[in-house]
């Protein structure tokens, strides 16, 4: 979230004209094409890579790259960094993620009925197999809804069961 913006210049949050992108730098190589993409190769010739990896995520090289970024739509500054095999990705909102179709076409959300709230999508497990069932087998219980399969699991009686069901 915007409350931890990363651990480094090079590895970050950076607000877009239009949104948010995550910078994920991590080999000296990538800093000279940070540059070269967001048109500021003089800043590669003002200092090593390895002193733009220790720059603050707060510091001089952040605010220069928050400026470049800040006036850039989000695909075209996601386009520039890519085209030059820099490590970036879109940082979706909540209403962004949800609308999003990746997230559709990868199946993070099941659809299901449920009997008070009728039609939801919930998220499902974040993994598939080949050979094996994934996601969860069912939707959660309503309260109580497998009390009497649970004390018979248990080992209460049917008369047991009864009277507890009784007394509330």
């Amino acid at each position: 979230g915007r409350d931890c913006l990363g651990v480094h210049a090079l590895d970050r949050l950076y607000a877009c004209a239009d949104g948010w992108i995550a910078l994920a730098c991590s080999k000296p190589e990538q800093f000279a094409q940070v540059c070269l993409a967001l048109g500021h190769n003089e800043w590669s010739a003002r200092m090593t890579a390895e002193a733009a990896f220790a720059q603050p995520i707060e510091g001089g090289l952040a605010a220069l790259i928050s400026e470049a970024l800040g006036t850039m739509p989000r695909e075209e500054a996601l386009d520039r960094l890519l085209v030059r095999g820099v490590p970036a990705a879109p940082a979706f909102s909540k209403a962004e993620f949800m609308a999003s179709p990746w997230v559709e076409e990868n199946h993070y959300f099941g659809h299901e009925e449920h009997p008070q709230a009728g039609h939801i999508r919930a998220q499902r497990t974040l993994s598939e197999w080949s050979r094996s069932d994934s996601g969860y087998p069912r939707r959660a219980p309503l309260l109580g809804e497998h009390t009497v399969e649970v004390l018979h699991e248990w080992g209460f009686s049917e008369a047991r069961i009864q009277e507890l069901l009784a007394s509330g």
